[in-house]
């Protein structure tokens, strides 16, 4: 997703600051945390703009530098809007 928020320019302004904010939120979201200053996420994240950090680097990049946040449980997700057990 931060690969295709940088390279596909969905916007006019803006693309690597909301790569940021979404890499940030989902983690969150899932249970953990990026194991490193937002300064070294911004530069992965500009590297990607670059052309420099492709997609497959990019994933192995994520992978080694997110850790689960202790105690933390994995939001659920939105009830089901025709469940019985709501009627």
């Amino acid at each position: 997703m931060v690969h295709g928020v940088v390279t596909n320019h969905g916007f006019v302004d803006g693309n690597k600051r909301t790569a940021l904010y979404l890499v940030e939120l989902l983690a969150v979201r899932s249970g953990y945390r990026l194991a490193v200053e937002d300064l070294v996420v911004a530069d992965a994240v500009t590297a990607v703009a670059r052309g420099e950090l492709g997609y497959d680097a990019l994933t192995t990049w994520f992978e080694e530098r997110l850790e689960p946040v202790a105690n933390a449980e994995p939001r659920a997700s939105a009830p089901d809007p025709k469940s019985p057990d709501d009627q």
